[in-house]
């Protein structure tokens, strides 16, 4: 059977099915086929659209069966009809025939579908170029095309379990009537579904899924802009400000920590409060213990800007072979740029208070810059050492999870020490180092002999462990020895994976703080509150969600 027959096919079935309201999207997969969901999900908010055609090659069917399934409660509300379920797949990769393809589909299917959209995210150029001059030239059915921003990466969140910023919808049409916003897709799903709940630790991508589920429901405004001609049109003119709350339990007090324009993203302001906002938790966190030492509160929740990943981890010294190269480098720049230098394996054994340093908000951060988030950093070989595990572990053992005062502090930064060592096993095949004897920095410095990587990285944020490495003499050959410190600057929000990055932080922020303080994320006159439930049990720390009821609150 020919070409043309296998699409016949696939008319005469979708010619056998109802289309909502006439209209339907067509959606040529070409490229990043991991993107579909978030294109077909945001497609259906803001345009009311429920009918779906997705027209694939076929080496990329496995990816966009994939990306669909991320989604399931809000796609399985839409008729999607993917051709490779029904007939196969029919486009190849010629870029003249595809478009001759969809321009014969469309044509033998304008007859059942009155108003049609091509969407153009999952394409090319060259083949939107060619196929806007083919339909130009036959003066075929009129077409609308849409574009939904997305990241070009594999395996990221699919929308609506990544923030509205990250997919602003375009729609070009030839037509200059005011755009409108639709309801009847999943926009009344997303939109007007409740907020409450709870959350739990599953690592920094389940948290930046669940907050982002929460910013989508909170701000119930569409992103979109029409162009056509030079008639151009923004819905909405302005962008709402969510505004982050720690709250003081005992006198009701709030202090601002984050704000954010919702449909805009992070920006210089948010990223700077991100970097400070350390401090108000200290303060009322100070606030509440009055009787303990203001500096050793101020000691454990410094902690909490470096966990989070709201500065960048730099060299700050180093020793070894060629090593001063790197000094004042980003820990996540040394590690991809070293391997792709070297070309061979690259060992790094973290001290204990890396994992407290957030080491692996580093790692992510080098995952994103090598094009695969929340995957292995190509050529690096995460070792964990067994002492410095146990040691995390043994605090959080040696600790109720009920305790009070300041230790309750030490507590919770000790189990997310301890989460963050789950997250690098799971996401950046970190595996055990039998170092075992403490203090865990001389241990590290004799079991690393055994190790086989050409170049083998020490690494801590104590000035005393590295002094210690020096001096006997561990950083020579293959050793390179790195006393870490944090960039005194916000982080960098020049670029869309910057920030991409920056949201991610955002969330690991939130659910951080809300496990310290409760916190109240309000938005015009919505709020909610999240709060610890408990500190027990494989999900802790656990948060409890709970919309409340609208009024007005002035932070301070």
């Amino acid at each position: 059977m020919g070409e043309e027959g296998y699409i016949d096919q696939l008319l005469d079935f979708l010619r056998s099915r109802s289309f909502h309201n006439g209209e339907a999207s067509i959606i040529p997969v070409l490229t990043h086929p991991w993107n579909v969901a978030s294109v077909v999900n945001r497609l259906s908010e803001e345009l009311g659209i429920l009918d779906f055609i997705i027209l694939t090659r076929k080496e990329l069917v496995d990816d966009v069966y994939q990306s669909l399934s991320q989604e399931p409660a809000l796609t399985s509300e839409l008729n999607i009809y993917v051709d490779h379920m029904y007939v196969k797949s029919i486009l190849h990769d010629s870029v003249f025939d595809n478009a001759v393809r969809l321009q014969y589909f469309i044509n033998n299917i304008s007859d059942r579908i009155r108003r049609i959209y091509i969407d153009l995210t999952l394409t090319t150029g060259p083949f939107a170029v060619t196929l806007q001059g083919v339909f130009s030239k036959t003066g075929s059915h009129p077409i609308i095309y849409t574009y939904v921003d997305t990241i070009p990466l594999p395996g990221l969140p699919q929308y609506p379990s990544s923030p509205r910023w990250m997919h602003r919808v375009y729609v070009y049409d030839d037509e200059s009537h005011p755009l409108e916003t639709k309801h009847g897709g999943t926009g009344d799903k997303t939109l007007s579904a409740t907020i409450s709940g709870k959350i739990m630790w599953k690592g920094t991508r389940g948290i930046f899924e669940d907050i982002s589920r929460i910013m989508n429901k909170l701000i119930d405004v569409r992103l979109m802009e029409k162009i056509s001609g030079e008639f151009r049109e923004d819905i909405p003119e302005s962008s709402p400000v969510l505004v982050v709350n720690a709250l003081n339990s005992v006198n009701g007090e709030r202090k601002k920590i984050i704000s954010l324009k919702l449909i805009e993203g992070p920006d210089e302001d948010s990223v700077n409060m991100m970097m400070s906002n350390w401090k108000i938790l200290s303060e009322l966190v100070y606030e509440l213990h009055q009787d303990a030492d203001k500096s050793s509160i101020e000691r454990i929740l410094m902690q909490f800007q470096r966990y989070t990943g709201a500065v960048d981890l730099i060299a700050r010294e180093l020793e070894g072979q060629n090593a001063r190269d790197y000094e004042g480098w980003k820990m996540h720049s040394l590690l991809v740029d070293m391997y792709r230098r070297l070309r061979r394996p690259i060992a790094l054994l973290p001290d204990t208070n890396m994992f407290y340093q957030g080491l692996h908000m580093t790692l992510l951060k080098a995952s994103i810059k090598n094009g695969k988030p929340w995957n292995p950093i190509d050529g690096v070989r995460i070792y964990i050492p067994v002492c410095a595990e146990a040691e995390i572990n043994g605090k959080v053992a040696g600790v109720s999870s009920e305790t009070t005062g300041i230790s309750k502090y030490s507590y919770i930064m000790a189990l997310l020490a301890n989460r963050a060592i789950d997250e690098i096993k799971q996401y950046y095949k970190g595996v055990h180092l039998p170092a075992v004897s403490q203090p865990c920095e001389a241990s590290i410095a004799v079991v690393e002999q055994g190790l086989s990587e050409e170049r083998i990285i020490l690494v801590t944020a104590d000035k005393k462990a590295y002094n210690a490495w020096v001096t006997l003499n561990v950083c020579r050959d293959r050793v390179i020895c790195i006393y870490v410190g944090h960039r005194n600057k916000p982080l960098n929000i020049d670029g869309l994976y910057s920030k991409f990055y920056a949201s991610i932080v955002l969330a690991s922020q939130i659910y951080v703080a809300s496990s310290i303080i409760p916190l109240e994320l309000s938005m015009d006159n919505k709020r909610i509150r999240m709060v610890l439930e408990t500190l027990q049990g494989a999900g802790a720390p656990v948060l409890n969600i709970i919309e409340e009821p609208t009024s007005y609150h002035r932070a301070s």
